[in-house]
């Protein structure tokens, strides 16, 4: 009996080693983004250990993306990649990005990681940043979404510069002064 006890404790001691250490996870669900521009702060308190923070939304419009994540108060959060995904996801999220960064910046005491802004359609999307926090301490985030212009607003804005272009053009005329 000695025995099977024995090989039954080792067993699970070597599938509990063998098992793939999971990150906290903590989402935020901004909603439904049918007016812009308009900006979101979520804010999580987290543990010790790997961390993964997922903002999702739904976007009603074509809109522009901002996304940062901070660590706001020591000890800092070593942040490993930050991504949208197209999609909503409750956990890690699989698949590639649409954009993406892996650069991580330190000022005094503090580690910032941020998205470049992004043009997305309508749609589900989770923003979803990765790291590990070597104690417990907050992270806080930054998304904002802004209108992007329409087509025929770009075309008129174009018509508008030829225009211009034309009018300094044609006023190009030598003109001679004379003094009596």
């Amino acid at each position: 009996m000695k025995k099977f006890v024995l090989a039954a404790a080792s067993a699970a001691a070597v599938i509990a080693a063998a098992a793939p250490a999971s990150a906290a996870v903590y989402v935020s669900n901004l909603g439904t983004i049918s007016t812009v521009p308009q900006s979101f702060r979520p804010g999580f308190d987290i543990s010790t250990g790997d961390v993964d923070v997922l903002i999702t939304f739904n976007l009603a419009v074509a809109t522009a993306v901002n996304a940062s994540s901070f660590t706001s108060s020591p000890p800092p959060v070593d942040f490993a990649s930050a991504g949208i995904f197209a999609g909503t996801f409750t956990a890690r999220p699989t698949g590639t990005a649409i954009a993406s960064s892996t650069n991580q910046m330190s000022i005094n005491g503090s580690n910032f990681i941020s998205i470049a802004p992004t043009i997305l359609s309508a749609g589900n999307y989770t923003i979803a940043v990765r790291g590990t926090a070597t104690g417990a301490t907050s992270v806080g985030s930054s998304v904002s979404f802004t209108a992007v212009p329409e087509p025929a607003t770009w075309g008129v804005m174009l018509l508008g510069f030829g225009m211009i272009g034309a009018g300094v053009r044609m006023r190009r005329r030598s003109t001679s002064v004379r003094f009596a």
